[in-house]
């Protein structure tokens, strides 16, 4: 019973400062209508300036999530090229890394564009058109026998 009685002085607390609150949210809003106009005009517009930086800044984090995420995705995509080039000796095809991971066919293509013009492989167009990307890959013996600079 104790514990229902505190409830309820809660309750009827919780009601006086609701009502206190409508009272004076009442009388703000008359003395605005009458007499403070140009006040409730500065109100708006910072409230509108608030809401607006807000919305804003919610859309830059967005934005920069994204491209944090775009970024990853390509080394994660690069490296997988570059992975499976060295499983295959060196040589590639758009097709051989599409069936051996999540890449569309058009996505590989593009990744390894990306990476002839980043320099990282060759372009070579095989007897019958496909074309084959050449990663230049080291054996350790090359790596040993390498020149200093």
């Amino acid at each position: 019973m104790g514990e229902n009685s505190r409830f309820s002085w809660l309750g009827c607390m919780g009601l006086i400062f609701a009502l206190a609150l409508l009272g004076t949210l009442i009388k703000l809003g008359q003395w605005l209508a009458n007499e403070g106009r140009g006040i409730l005009i500065v109100l708006i517009v910072a409230l509108a300036s608030v809401a607006g930086f807000y919305i804003y800044a919610r859309y830059m984090r967005k934005q920069k999530t994204q491209l944090r995420a775009e970024i990853e995705q390509q080394t994660r995509n690069e490296k997988l090229i570059l992975r499976l080039a060295a499983e295959n000796k060196g040589y590639i095809t758009a097709a051989e890394i599409s069936l051996n991971s999540e890449l569309s066919l058009e996505d590989a293509g593009k990744a390894l564009d990306e990476l002839k013009a980043k320099g990282a492989c060759i372009l070579r167009i095989s007897d019958n058109g496909t074309y084959v990307y050449q990663f230049e890959l080291l054996s350790y013996q090359e790596k040993q026998e390498a020149e200093r600079v």
